[in-house]
């Protein structure tokens, strides 16, 4: 994938300079991991075979599948969402029926109903929204359960 103009990146994504973004469209399939230095935005049911290595967010879509770790600041797991482990200098959040292997978050980390975790260590609170399996977990501050 080489960068020729100003937003092209590839066939499935798109380097946006002005808000210093990557855009992954919907049902893309990326072989190989991401590792930029901006944000990631991913759309619906994309399949990342590798990992994703950002200085910045990263913000996906439901049903995307991940087979290596996820490294960014704040990261947001659309619903339906498979992926390995995340490690964020900031917030995490998996939205509905999410399945991950650890979690590891700067502050805090925030679980929404149906999600299914091997681990999750938080410097901030744990935010449960509903009903979670964790297998292990450790928190900073908190660990806040909200009944929906």
């Amino acid at each position: 994938m080489s960068e020729t103009g100003s937003r092209y990146y590839g066939r499935d994504m798109i380097f946006d300079r002005k808000s210093n973004t990557l855009i992954v469209k919907s049902h893309a399939v990326i072989e190989s991991g991401i590792k930029v230095n901006s944000g990631v935005i991913l759309g619906r049911n994309v399949n990342i075979w590798g990992g994703i290595i950002t200085s910045g967010d990263i913000i996906s879509g439901r049903g995307c599948n991940f087979r290596g770790d996820i490294e960014g600041r704040n990261v947001i797991i659309g619903a339906h969402s498979i992926l390995r482990n995340i490690i964020a200098s900031e917030d995490v959040k998996l939205l509905d029926y999410c399945r991950a292997g650890k979690l590891k978050a700067g502050k805090d980390v925030y679980l929404r109903r149906g999600v299914f975790v091997e681990g999750v260590e938080a410097e901030g609170n744990i935010i449960v929204d509903g009903n979670v399996r964790i297998g292990e977990y450790r928190a900073g501050k908190k660990v806040i359960a909200i009944r929906t």
